[in-house]
């Protein structure tokens, strides 16, 4: 896999030249020297950008699916490409295609050979994946760049033709970064809408608070502006009216795990990133103290230091898995676990993690994170290792009465509930209404 990747990057030097920013680079380091399960991320990306140009097919032609006429279409530019973990942008944007929308989500990897567009998938009945070509030599980094002026007029010039091939007229633009505002700005008709569900700055910068001009810009200009949390929120009230629309889950999904297993060797699990957020020393500690327990990681490791990790014996670190196969490792814990360090960045977070948690009926043991302290009594609050391997001994007493409360609340906090708020702030651009995650006790 290794090989091929090299081999790749090495048989078409100027496609990895136009390629070369900092950014990447060293993303490709940190993915090279760690697990096997992040490189096959890496090799996965490869494909998309060298293999991928000659032999990826159009799956939408001109007059294949034409335009539902009772909805708008959503234009979606995101941060993170469909094939990545599936987390809020896959989910809203599935649900407002159950709701009538169709939705072209797009990929941050442009387009590299002739094409104008291409479709390269559908999901459902209303969701499609789009690759755009953009201009100039260099391809930007959407995570830190601000798009350049070919790249824009490129991106323009290949949207428009997608536009009039896919008869689009006044679409709903969805930005999840502020790289696209140059581009959204350009799109006749269209009214832009921010789906803020990071505070960007502290992906960089741990201490970083506010925001950078070309966030403050776009918020400035989108006709409305949706935030993922409080913290996200009141960064942004300030300048504008926000709406709150918090993360949720896919509930009939997660539902139906089966009950916590209940063994001689009790099961702490933990599901997504593990990454520079992820309090390594503290799990490592916490395994420690409980010596008769398995602590399971499941996730990618990239931008994490987990060489102490892999040498504490009841501690098991799977590697990242495809969305479909995340309740059947749900199903092995008794416990679950959201141990991150507490940072401007996770302050900002409304895990998605811990709603699913919650409707798999699994008591969750958290790091003092703002948005999930917001649940109050539904997780327990450690800061300290002591505290955390405290509560973990505690949660194997909770009654089932207890736990079958969790996932009826957890039914309140589906997806498709949040796509129907997202879908009134795009009708509304002066709603300032807040879907928030407090729900009386039960």
């Amino acid at each position: 896999m290794l090989a091929r990747f090299l081999y790749r990057a090495l048989s078409q030097p100027l496609l990895t030249l136009r390629l070369a920013r900092p950014g990447r680079i060293k993303k490709a380091i940190l993915f090279l020297f760690s697990r096997r399960g992040n490189l096959s991320e890496l090799y996965r990306r490869s494909h998309e950008i060298y293999a991928g140009t000659h032999t990826a097919r159009v799956l939408v032609t001109q007059k294949s699916y034409p335009a539902k006429k009772q909805k708008q279409t959503i234009l979606v530019f995101p941060l993170i490409d469909w094939e990545h973990r599936h987390q809020r942008p896959q989910h809203l944007a599935l649900h407002l295609g159950r709701r009538g929308y169709r939705v072209l989500y797009f990929s941050t990897i442009p387009l590299m050979d002739g094409e104008s567009y291409r479709i390269t998938a559908q999901h459902e009945e209303n969701v499609y994946v789009c690759r755009l070509r953009a201009g100039g030599f260099r391809i930007d980094d959407v995570h830190r760049d601000v798009m350049s002026v070919a790249a824009r007029d490129g991106y323009l010039a290949s949207l428009q033709k997608l536009m009039k091939d896919m008869e689009i007229e006044n679409p709903i633009i969805i930005l999840h970064h502020p790289y696209w505002t140059p581009l959204a700005q350009r799109i006749p008709g269209g009214r832009i809408g921010y789906d803020c569900m990071d505070h960007h700055q502290g992906f960089y910068d741990e201490a970083a608070m506010g925001m950078d001009p070309s966030e403050l810009s776009l918020i400035k200009a989108a006709d409305f502006v949706v935030a993922s949390s409080l913290y996200l929120r009141d960064k942004i009230s300030p300048v504008r009216d926000v709406t709150v629309i918090p993360n949720g889950c896919e509930y009939e999904l997660f539902s139906h795990v089966a009950p916590p297993p209940g063994g001689s060797i009790p099961v702490a699990g933990y599901i997504g990133a593990i990454a520079k957020w992820f309090d390594i020393s503290l799990l490592v500690e916490v395994a420690q103290k409980l010596p008769g327990w398995m602590f399971v990681l499941v996730g990618t490791t990239a931008g994490c230091k987990t060489g102490k990790a892999k040498r504490v014996p009841n501690i098991q670190i799977v590697g990242e898995v495809p969305y479909a196969d995340v309740p059947v490792q749900l199903a092995r814990f008794d416990v679950c676990m959201i141990p991150f360090r507490i940072t401007e960045l996770t302050k900002a977070t409304n895990p998605v993690k811990m709603y699913e948690y919650l409707a798999s009926g699994r008591p969750v043991i958290s790091t003092p994170i703002p948005e999930v302290r917001l649940l109050g009594g539904k997780v327990k609050i450690a800061s300290t290792a002591d505290e955390f391997a405290a509560k973990l001994q505690e949660s194997l007493d909770v009654q089932n009465s207890v736990c079958d409360g969790w996932r009826r609340w957890a039914a309140g906090q589906d997806w498709s509930l949040r796509a129907a708020a997202f879908e009134q702030a795009m009708l509304d651009n002066t709603s300032s209404v807040s879907c928030m995650t407090q729900a009386p006790s039960f």
